[in-house]
């Protein structure tokens, strides 16, 4: 069992085809099967049965696939680690971060750190929050920002900032009397939210901000789910709904008059930014720089 081979391994296993596979990997398809073959050989299990529709994993090969992930997330990391001995800090870092995120004071210190380490690469990865968790956890980033602390065993979650949240609706708006607005008329009125479920950019957030809606005395009548921050706050402006949005988020079209906030004082909604990293991963100085730099957030920080 080799490196080639997991990767052959998962290629087909991602792809769906040998032939996918190979295209990916950049060899011939005789060359994917021989590896497949071999690491079969290996376990002493069939990995795929292959069809007219491609290849499916077997029973074997689903439970093979995360732990392929894992070895070749150690290898990956291992090798960065090596690299960054050879070069330094003038190497490369990857970090991750939560889609939802770069809109904070945050980015003004990867900033910081960019200009102060000219020498070193810093490549950012987005996805959703427990997107983050798993680049992380399987070495495909070094460290992660992401929304609420992570679960995962395997890392280490330190608060860094908290983003507050503002009830907003376009400017003007028919759902309601803004100067006068009571918890009834807010729970009538037509809510604009990320989706709640697997693969949901939002998922934490959308959590959040129903949880603290509902515990304010605000059941929304009618939530409609939209995967995406700039659609919500078009929908939003076009007076379609309310909803709750990080205040750095809206800052432009605050400044623009095309939203405005509404924020009674029973309702209170923020979202912690945790950075995460491997409890045990490698400790390169450009990976410390890079946590002391966010870490210079504090955690009462308008983001």
């Amino acid at each position: 069992m080799n490196i080639a081979e997991l990767e052959a391994f998962l290629a087909v296993f991602d792809e769906g085809t040998y032939t996918r596979a190979a295209d990916r990997l950049g060899i011939s398809q005789p060359a994917v099967t021989r590896r497949v073959s071999l690491l079969e050989s290996d376990l002493d299990c069939v990995l795929f049965e292959r069809g007219r529709h491609g290849a499916h994993p077997t029973p074997p090969g689903e439970a093979f696939a995360p732990y392929a992930r894992r070895a070749i997330g150690e290898l990956n990391a291992g090798a960065r680690a090596v690299n960054e001995v050879q070069a330094g800090e003038s190497g490369k870092l990857t970090l991750a971060i939560a889609g939802t995120i770069p809109n904070t004071q945050l980015m003004k210190h990867l900033r910081a750190f960019r200009m102060q380490n000219p020498r070193s690469q810093l490549i950012i990865n987005t996805g959703t929050s427990n997107d983050v968790s798993a680049m992380v956890a399987n070495g495909e980033a070094d460290i992660g920002l992401r929304y609420f602390s992570s679960d995962n065993p395997v890392l280490t979650s330190h608060l860094v900032a908290n983003e507050r949240g503002s009830i907003v609706a376009a400017n003007p708006t028919s759902l309601l009397d803004t100067t006068n607005a009571t918890l009834g008329q807010l729970a009538e009125c037509p809510w604009i939210m990320f989706p709640t479920g697997d693969g949901s950019t939002g998922e934490p957030i959308a959590n959040r901000v129903l949880e603290s809606l509902i515990i304010s005395g605000i059941r929304p009548a009618h939530i409609t789910r939209i995967d995406g921050l700039s659609a919500q706050k078009r929908l939003v402006a076009a007076d379609f709904g309310l909803a709750v949005m990080q205040e750095s988020a809206v800052a432009d079209e605050l400044v623009a008059g095309t939203i405005q906030q509404i924020n009674p004082q029973e309702v209170s909604v923020d979202f912690p930014i945790y950075l995460v990293f491997r409890t045990h991963g490698y400790e390169s100085p450009l990976r410390e720089k890079l946590i002391a730099e966010i870490g210079k957030v504090s955690t009462n920080e308008t983001a």
